[in-house]
C-alpha cells in the first residue's frame, strides 16, 4: 500500500518499520477525517441554529403568535441535522472515488433505498411500533424512529441513522465505484454497462444494509427499553443494579452518534438531564481543548478556530455532538474508553452515590444551567439537589477523559488539527486523488495512480 509523503518530522514517526501496521491505520482514520470534516462543519453551524431556537422556544408562551413559526423553524433545523448521517455518506464516497458525480448520486439514490427496505420491517403507529409483529412490540420510538407521511397516507418508517453507518456507506459505494468503473473487462467495456452494473451493486448493497440495520437495533431498543421498564418498576433497582450501567453503556455507545434525545431511553427523567449536563458542560468541552493543546507548535492559531465555536456552543447551549464526532472520527478507540466506558461509569457511580436531579431541563449548557438550576438555588426555591455533588463529578470525569485522550494522541501519534496531515496545507488541499489507497488495495491502488500519472502527462504534453 502506497503511502503519501510527509514532510512533518513528527508525524514521519508514524512511518517507521516497526510500527508500520498501525502507522498505515493511523494515515487512513486521518484521510477519513479529512473527508468529514465538512459534514463536522455542517454540523456545527446546524447545531448553533438549533441551540438559539431551543432556547426561544422552551422560554416563550406557546399562545404567543411567534411560538408556531419558531417551532417550525425549530423542527427544521433538527431535520437537516438528522440528515448529517446522509452528507457523511456522501462526502466519504465522493471523496474516494473517481467518479465523483456517480458516487454523489448513487448514494442518494441507495440511502433512499436503505430507509425504504426498512418500512418493510415496522409495523405499527408513533410512539408503539413493532418489528415484524413478532414478540419485539410496543417499542417507544418517538426518538428512535423517524416517520415520514408518504402517498395517499403511508408512512415511511425507519430507525434512525447516525454517522457510523453514513461512514460505512460511503466507503463501501467508494469502493465498489472504484473497482467497476475502472474495471478493464471487456464486459464491461461500454461506459453504460458500468454505470447499471455500479448502480445494481449499490443499491442491493443499500438494501442489505437497511435489512441488517434494522434488524439489529430494533430487538437491541427493545432489550435496552425493557430493563428501563424494569428499573422503573423496582425502585431499589435504580440505585443499585449493574444492569443499569450495561445500559447506559449501550444508550452512549448507539445513541448519541444520531445526534437527537436518545438519552429519553434513558429510565428517569434525571438520568437524561444528567448526562446532558456532563456531556455539554464537562466532557465534551474539554475534548475540544485537548484537541488544540495537542496541535503542533504555531499550529494551535488554526486548531481554535476550528474547535472554539464547537466549544462554545457545548458550553452555552449543550450542542455537544459535533466534538463527540470529531472524537469518533480522529480516534474510535478513544470514544469507545470514553464515550462507551469512562462517562457511563462515573456517572452511575454518582448517581449509585444518591445525586439527585428533580428538575428536566430541556438541554444541557451553561445557559439553561444558570437559569433554571443556579438561580432558583440563590432564591431558595430550587429544583436541583447536590449541585455541588454535579460539579465534583462533572470536574473529576473531564480530568480523567482529558488526561487519557492527550496522553493517547501524544502515545500513538494521533494527528489532530494542527499538526501532521491535518495541517492547514494538508486540510486545503481540494485532491483527493492520493487518498484513493483507503478504498484500494495496494496493487490496484498502485496500477490506477501509474494510469492517472500518464493521463496527467498526456494532457500535459
Amino acid at each position: 500500500m502506497k503511502t503519501k509523503q510527509i514532510n512533518n518530522n513528527e508525524t514521519n514517526k508514524r512511518l517507521i518499520p516497526k510500527n508500520r501496521i498501525f502507522a498505515l491505520m493511523r494515515l487512513f482514520m486521518t484521510d477519513v477525517f479529512k473527508a468529514v470534516l465538512l459534514p463536522i462543519a455542517i454540523l456545527t453551524f446546524l447545531s448553533i441554529v438549533n441551540g438559539v431556537l431551543q432556547t426561544i422556544v422552551v422560554n416563550i408562551d406557546e399562545k404567543s403568535s411567534s411560538y408556531y413559526h419558531l417551532n417550525v423553524a425549530w423542527q427544521v433545523i433538527r431535520e437537516l441535522i438528522n440528515l448529517v448521517p446522509l452528507f457523511t455518506a456522501l462526502s466519504i464516497a465522493v471523496a474516494f472515488s473517481f467518479n465523483k458525480s456517480l458516487a454523489a448520486i448513487l448514494t442518494i439514490i441507495g440511502w433512499a433505498m436503505m430507509l425504504m427496505i426498512q418500512s418493510m420491517f415496522i409495523y405499527g403507529e408513533t410512539g408503539s411500533f413493532s418489528y415484524l409483529n413478532t414478540s419485539i412490540k410496543n417499542i417507544e420510538g418517538t426518538e428512535i424512529i423517524d416517520t415520514y407521511m408518504g402517498y395517499k397516507g403511508f408512512k415511511l418508517a425507519f430507525v434512525r441513522t447516525n454517522v457510523l453507518l453514513g461512514f460505512l456507506v460511503g466507503y463501501l459505494n467508494a469502493k465498489i465505484v472504484n473497482l467497476i468503473y475502472l474495471s478493464k473487462s471487456k464486459r464491461l467495456f461500454l461506459w453504460i454497462n458500468k454505470v447499471i452494473l455500479t448502480s445494481l451493486t449499490i443499491i442491493g448493497l443499500s438494501i442489505a444494509f437497511g435489512i441488517l440495520h434494522v434488524s439489529l437495533m430494533m430487538p437491541l431498543i427493545y432489550l435496552v427499553q425493557q430493563v428501563a421498564t424494569t428499573v422503573n418498576s423496582n425502585q431499589t433497582m435504580v440505585n443499585n443494579n449493574s444492569n443499569t450501567l450495561v445500559a447506559y453503556m449501550l444508550i452512549l455507545g448507539l445513541n448519541i452518534l444520531n445526534f437527537d434525545k436518545g438519552f429519553e431511553l434513558m429510565f428517569l427523567a434525571k438520568d437524561t438531564t444528567y448526562f446532558d449536563l456532563i456531556l455539554s458542560m464537562f466532557v465534551a468541552p474539554f475534548l475540544g481543548m485537548v484537541f488544540i493543546i495537542s496541535a503542533n507548535k504555531g499550529r494551535q492559531t488554526y486548531a481554535v478556530s476550528i474547535y472554539a465555536i464547537s466549544i462554545i456552543i457545548s458550553l452555552l447551549f449543550g450542542q455537544y455532538h459535533s466534538l463527540i464526532i470529531t472524537l469518533f472520527f480522529l480516534s474510535p478507540l478513544m470514544y469507545f474508553v470514553i464515550i462507551v466506558l469512562i462517562t457511563p461509569f462515573i456517572s452511575w457511580f454518582a448517581i449509585l452515590s444518591g445525586l439527585t436531579i428533580t428538575t428536566n431541563m430541556p438541554n444541557g449548557g451553561w445557559i439553561v444551567f444558570i437559569k433554571d438550576v443556579l438561580i432558583p438555588t440563590g432564591k431558595g426555591v430550587t429544583g436541583f439537589k447536590d449541585i455541588w455533588t454535579i460539579f465534583c463529578f462533572g470536574i473529576l470525569i473531564s480530568i480523567i477523559t482529558s488526561v487519557s485522550l492527550y496522553y493517547y494522541i501524544k502515545k500513538a501519534y494521533v494527528s489532530v488539527v494542527g499538526s501532521g496531515l491535518l495541517s492547514k496545507e494538508g486540510i486545503q488541499d481540494i485532491n483527493k486523488y492520493q487518498d484513493a489507497y483507503v478504498v484500494f488495495d495496494k496493487k490496484t491502488y498502485q496500477k490506477v495512480l501509474q494510469e492517472h500519472e500518464n493521463l496527467d502527462k498526456n494532457s500535459t504534453s
